[in-house]
């Protein structure tokens, strides 16, 4: 009998009987836990005068066994009389334990005297789970019988919430350091979404609303107008769309956006558009600035005929420049460039030489270069050409990579050619005039020796004939006797001094280092500079050439640091060193600035540097304002010294 009352209330009059009867403050209906429970306390109000004091535990425990939410009853006190299962479970006590024991005890943050609505707390002795609780007095006519509580476990739910919120910090962290952002239009309750990134590249704030107007107004008038056309078609066909584009900021500065979005369609009409938004003004900017290198790259490999290839060893992959193919008279979008491909386009006579080169660069991680022959695919055409690359290897020095650049030159190589045969006629000349030259120095030393100092001998003999023949001079002829003969021998001195220094006479009858050792010593005797002279005896003759050669420099030398120099020290070294002659002057002089001597070389150095260039040797100069100037020249020779 007293289930069937309970049926009744509950399908008959629980909507309107029970909350007039319980007082209750909140509309609630007997579907849900609440109002089972409410009408398992409200039955007893009415059926007897104290419902506090009416066991109905069993009865408890069978209406609330399959409910996942706890409840709890307490008194007006906060004590708890009663609890289901799940409440047992949660508190993780008996309901010996719980019976009489406060609410305020387990709960965080609970006030008996409030009603909740969803009000989150924890569990004392738990900080890891979250409960939200529903509380409602239970009174009747006027007097407050307890509360009855809904706790339900929203562990998972804030476990969730929490975890989608640490997930949209990280979006929103990955947005701004990809300076990306994402929007999302509606297109039925015409609103639009944008991230907050989203807002911050378009230059506006956070909480700022923004409509299509206020985004259109932000991109740029020239893109404007073709940007706008476009969405119009994209939106009837539905199809994706990507495109670049600016927006000009309110600072002025003008940013360039990359957009993608997608458009989503039901019932075949237009429902939502979902796209996203990344600043790419630097890497644009980049890009640009790459292309345009990559184009005067391009251009430059052309003025210079010059073509790049990388070639993978690993994969045996080999990748041209368009100079390269154009070079190679190839057409790009038919021949895949091999290497074994590269070595039949090469003259058959440098293959193996080619080979070689590669192989020894790689052993000796040198840098590889060489020249070699090209028949080109288009005209047959023999070109010259002249690689340069570089060779990478891995962790265990094998070699995976070979990177480098090609060039034509054909032109370069036959001037080059051109110069050397003209260098070698000039320099063939050269010896030529100065063996001719030498020639004509010593004809004109021996006219001037033998017979300019042979007349002068006459002149003084006949003026010392005049002088004895005369009966009685007078002084004033014999002074002017005397300064004819003074300047007769002057004259003679330096006829012989001139014959000398154009040829002197002891280089052509006892060689190389007597006349050296006769020059120095007048070279001292002249302009008072000490002068150091270290001279390896020589059983073997040099050779005329290289006897005049040296004698030259030496000659020369010396008359510099008498003009220039400034010097007080001379140290003169010829030596032989591993079959080759070695000549060094040194002195201790002002020096002077190794750029402009090179760039400004003088005749007498100039005439220098040539003499030892016909011999096949190397001439050097080295300036110095702390050390002097210092002469090297080596001439190699094939005699045993």
């Amino acid at each position: 009998a007293f289930a069937k009352v309970i049926l009744f209330f509950r399908f008959s009059l629980s909507d309107i009987l029970f909350p007039f009867i319980l007082e209750l403050k909140y509309p609630i209906r007997l579907g849900s836990s609440i109002m089972a429970f409410q009408v398992l306390f409200a039955m007893p109000a009415i059926l007897k005068y104290d419902l506090l004091t009416m066991s109905l535990d069993k009865f408890i425990l069978d209406i609330f066994k399959e409910s996942g939410d706890g409840i709890l009853i307490v008194d007006v006190y906060g004590n708890i009389l009663n609890c289901n299962e799940t409440s047992r479970e949660m508190l993780n006590c008996s309901m010996i334990q719980l019976r009489g024991e406060k609410i305020t005890k387990y709960f965080k943050q609970i006030d008996i005297n409030k009603n909740y609505n969803g009000f989150i707390t924890q569990i004392n002795k738990n900080d890891n789970n979250y409960f939200s609780i529903l509380s409602s007095k239970l009174s009747k006519t006027g007097y407050q019988l307890g509360r009855m509580y809904l706790i339900r476990d929203i562990s998972d739910k804030i476990k969730y919430e929490n975890e989608l919120q640490l997930n949209q910090k990280i979006l929103e962290k990955a947005q701004e350091i990809s300076k990306t952002g994402n929007w999302e239009e509606n297109h039925l309750i015409g609103e639009i979404f944008w991230s907050k990134n989203c807002k911050k590249i378009l230059g506006f704030k956070e909480d700022d609303f923004i409509n299509q107007d206020m985004f259109w107004e932000r991109v740029h008038p020239e893109d404007r107008v073709w940007l706008q056309p476009l969405w119009k078609k994209l939106e009837q066909n539905g199809e994706p769309n990507q495109s670049i584009y600016r927006i000009i900021l309110d600072s002025g500065s003008v940013r360039y956006i990359k957009e993608l979005a997608e458009f989503i369609f039901k019932n075949g009409k237009l429902f939502k558009t979902t796209g996203s938004i990344q600043d790419i003004t630097e890497n644009y900017l980049a890009r640009i600035d790459v292309e345009k290198s990559e184009q005067r790259l391009k251009e430059a490999q052309e003025v210079a005929q010059i073509g790049s290839f990388d070639y993978d060893l690993e994969k045996e992959n080999v990748a041209w420049s368009d100079e390269l193919y154009r070079i190679y008279g190839l057409d790009k979008n038919k021949y895949n460039p091999t290497n074994e491909g590269f070595f039949k386009l090469v003259h058959k006579n440098d293959r193996m030489r080619i080979r070689e080169t590669i192989k020894e660069s790689i052993q000796n991680h040198t840098l590889l270069e060489y020249d070699h022959r090209l028949i080109r695919s288009d005209n047959f055409d023999v070109r010259i050409m002249h690689c340069r690359a570089k060779i990478s290897y891995d962790e265990n020095d094998n070699p995976i990579r070979i990177a480098g650049t090609s060039q034509d030159v054909t032109k370069i190589r036959k001037a080059e050619e051109e110069v050397r045969n003209s260098r070698e006629q000039l320099r063939k000349l050269a010896s030529h005039l100065q063996r001719a030259q030498e020639d004509e120095r010593a004809r004109i030393s021996r006219e001037i020796h033998d017979e300019l100092g042979q007349e002068l001998t006459g002149i003084k003999m006949d003026i010392s004939w005049l002088s004895n023949s005369l009966e009685k001079p007078t002084e004033k002829v014999k002074d002017r006797i005397d300064s004819l003969n003074n300047l007769i021998d002057t004259t003679i001195n330096s006829v012989r001094r001139i014959s000398s220094e154009l040829r002197p006479g002891v280089l052509d009858d006892l060689g190389l280092f007597p006349a050296i050792e006769w020059y120095v010593d007048e070279f001292q005797s002249r302009t008072k500079i000490d002068c150091s002279l270290k001279l390896k005896e020589l059983t073997p003759d040099l050779g005329n050439d290289i006897s005049i050669a040296i004698y030259r420099i030496v000659q020369e030398s010396l008359t510099n640091v008498a003009r220039h120099s400034k010097a007080t020290q001379v140290d003169l070294c010829l030596n032989i060193e591993k079959n080759n002659l070695i000549l060094e002057i040194q002195d201790n002089g002002i020096g002077f600035d190794n750029d402009v001597i090179n760039y400004e070389k003088s005749l007498g150095i100039l005439g220098m540097e040539e003499r030892v260039n016909i011999l096949g040797g190397t001439f050097s100069i080295i300036g110095s304002k702390k050390n002097g100037t210092k002469i090297n020249v080596e001439i190699p020779n094939s005699l045993k010294f």
